[in-house]
């Protein structure tokens, strides 16, 4: 339940025409496995339910869809409480933008840019630091059938992440 709502909050957070007129679906899927992958890594390990997918923006009246990655994870108690003076303050200093996402029941960041990506954590500390993490791109046009599209991604656009930690 908790990997489905942070899915879809950075799919709708995401889901705003591009602002790179010439990005591709291929570009976006690059920019959020990197960022998705590197927050992972310094967050926690032991990765599963690691997913990619081509999912539909919900924008009136337009054909448009965002890459997306989703994963569980074991968050580390002190990189959890380190990420903020850590790893998060080197994304804002390189240029994105942090929301803090923090409730009684979780610890929680977003970061975002100005090309409408968004990459994600929430860790239960009441639940062994379990933790989901998620990352979107901004909508592009959804790709002609026989490409790629939301019910059949291209093979080349999505990857296992086969040496996760």
């Amino acid at each position: 339940m908790a990997i489905a709502a942070l899915t879809a909050m950075l799919a709708l957070g995401g889901c705003i025409p591009s602002k790179e007129s010439a990005m591709t679906h291929e570009d976006v899927a690059v920019v959020v496995r990197a960022e998705a992958r590197a927050m992972a890594v310094a967050l926690g390990h032991n990765v599963t339910e690691y997913e990619e997918d081509l999912i539909p923006c919900l924008v009136t009246g337009q054909d448009l869809s965002t890459f997306a990655v989703s994963m569980r994870l074991v968050a580390d108690p002190d990189r959890a409480a380190g990420m903020r003076t850590g790893y998060l303050a080197e994304r804002q200093a390189a240029g994105w933008t942090l929301r803090d996402d923090n409730t009684p029941d979780h610890l929680g960041w977003t970061i975002k840019d100005r090309r409408g990506f968004h990459i994600g954590y929430y860790v239960f500390t009441n639940s062994g630091y379990a933790a989901t993490l998620g990352g979107s791109g901004p909508c592009l046009p959804t790709p002609a059938s026989g490409t790629s599209g939301p019910a059949r991604p291209s093979p080349t656009l999505t990857q296992p992440w086969t040496d996760a930690p």
